[in-house]
């Protein structure tokens, strides 16, 4: 059986002893968010910070241009996953020995939601779900292929 530890960029980045850390748990490969929504994570042995605050859905990585010019497109990351944190914390997992799988967050997005409040889930009722991008919407289902 092949396991695997799901990891977000800033357990690894800033800490050189993550990747032989987490291959030291047993697993095979580390699944690394590349794409995620707002959040706030525990770091307890990380040397620099205990908790990281993800204000908004962001990419840990550069962009590219495939969104320039569109109206949906993701955002990056503020100080808790600047530049290319996806990359950085792959490269040093792969270090380690660990294969490195992606984990992408699609449809939960409030800051789209905000931006964008036509791109939303709305219920039987008409309550909007400003963190659901709904996936019905083909503007909404591009935006998220080509994001996975």
């Amino acid at each position: 059986m092949k396991t695997s530890a799901f990891v977000y960029p800033w357990d690894v980045t800033g800490d050189p002893e993550a990747p032989d850390r987490i291959a030291a748990l047993g697993v095979h490969q580390a699944t690394l968010a590349s794409a995620y929504h707002s959040t706030r994570a525990l770091t307890p042995r990380h040397p620099r910070h205990r908790i990281v605050t993800a204000e908004h859905a962001a990419v840990y990585y550069p962009a590219d241009d495939r969104w320039t010019g569109r109206e949906l497109r993701p955002h990056p990351a503020g100080d808790w996953a600047p530049g290319d944190a996806y990359g950085e914390a792959a490269e040093a997992l792969r270090g380690a020995g660990l294969d490195v799988h992606t984990w992408v967050i699609l449809a939960h997005n409030s800051r789209l939601g905000a931006e964008h409040p036509d791109t939303s889930v709305v219920n039987a009722y008409g309550d909007r779900y400003p963190w659901a991008p709904c996936i019905a919407q083909p503007a909404t289902r591009a935006y998220l292929a080509d994001l996975a």
